[in-house]
Formats: C-alpha cells, structure tokens, sequence
C-alpha cells in the first residue's frame, strides 16, 4: 500500500461514511414510518378497520423481506471478501494472525 503525505487514509475516512450513510438510512426509514402511520388511519377510517390492519401487515412484512435480502447482501460480500482475502491490513487475508 502507498502512503501519500497529508492524504487521510482510507480507514480513517470509511467510519465516518458509513455513519452518515447509516444515519440517512434511519431517518428515511423513521420518515417512511410516521408517513405510512398518517396513511393508515386516514384509509382505516375510510375503508375500515380491516384495511388498516391489512396495511400494516404488507408494510411489516415488506420491511422485514428488505432486511432480510440486505444482510443477505451483506454477508454475500463478507464471504467474497474472504474468499478473495481482501483487505487493508498489509497485505494479510482475513482471519489470518
């Protein structure tokens, strides 16, 4: 790996990506929810209480297919990144000492 003097490393900077883009994912998520609670009373009292319990189950269910498919997303690129033994610890495969 090169050093380049007064250039932040790459560590150094991916923390503080993954926070902010963790954080812009929570507060569309939080966005989406009070949104979707609005919606849901105005249709349960329109349409009844059926449809608001009917909604909150596609909208429960939608949220939880989505988590699941992103850690599986995830831990696909864990395993590609150990099985090619990328990494930025000097040249060492992951899991190596």
């Amino acid at each position: 790996m090169v050093d380049f003097p007064g250039f932040p490393h790459v560590l150094e900077i991916f923390p503080k990506v993954t926070a902010t883009s963790n954080l812009s994912i929570w507060l569309q998520v939080i966005a989406d929810l009070f949104i979707f609670m609005e919606y849901s009373k105005a249709r349960g009292k329109h349409d009844g209480r059926f449809t608001q319990i009917r909604l909150w189950v596609q909208f429960v269910l939608g949220k939880l297919a989505c988590l699941v498919l992103g850690i599986d997303a995830f831990l696909f690129k864990v395993r590609i990144a150990y099985r090619t033994g990328a990494s930025f610890h000097g040249g060492r495969r992951l899991g190596d000492s």
